[in-house]
């Protein structure tokens, strides 16, 4: 098996079997064998059943945001992003339900940071130092992971889109007008 493929075989294999019951009473070894794999693999390529269980979440949130975040289209990102989390409910909430969702908590952190950062960067002429812009992309990312937990957490019975909507109104325009304001603070504390 090449590593892709062992990969997505134990992700199969985990969401599979949390169709029958709760993360802390699978084991990593009933994982393997239903992969075809030894536990010995399993250890190869995750420290554990929550890094698991957030590879798995985290690989069916990024495929629903896409690679291809812009300052145009972050929202249909966001849409997708959610309207998943709505129909894999019964999965983050057996995920919810174990010791490690902190560890799945900063999975999700990690992705919404990277789909921030791609907005960022079609933000090119902004003047913005990298570390102002990853500063930038770290409060987004602290703003849109709390309110899709919070969402989340109430039973996510307000619709994905007017979330999104709501959010749009609220940041559309924003990061742009913070990479801006950094860059023009930059400019000013060089020296001439």
């Amino acid at each position: 098996m090449t590593k892709a493929s062992t990969e997505t075989a134990l992700q199969s294999a985990m969401t599979a079997l949390l169709r029958t019951r709760p993360l802390q009473k699978l084991t990593v070894g009933e994982i393997a064998r239903a992969a075809g794999v030894s536990r010995v693999t399993f250890y190869h390529y995750y420290r554990d059943l929550y890094d698991l269980a957030g590879a798995v979440l985290a690989g069916e949130m990024e495929r629903a945001m896409g690679a291809d975040q812009t300052p145009e289209n972050w929202e249909e990102g966001l849409l997708r992003l959610m309207r998943t989390m709505r129909e894999n409910r019964w999965l983050i909430g057996k995920i919810s339900a174990s010791d490690g969702w902190g560890q799945i908590e900063r999975m999700l952190h990690e992705t919404v940071f990277r789909q921030v950062m791609a907005v960022a960067e079609g933000f090119p002429d902004t003047g913005a130092p990298e570390d102002d812009r990853v500063f930038a992309a770290h409060f987004y990312e602290h703003a849109l992971t709390g309110l899709i937990f919070s969402w989340a957490g109430s039973g996510m019975k307000e619709e994905p889109e007017t979330v999104v909507r709501r959010l749009a109104v609220m940041l559309t325009g924003q990061l742009e007008t913070a990479l801006r304001q950094f860059g023009a603070a930059a400019k000013e504390e060089k020296p001439c």
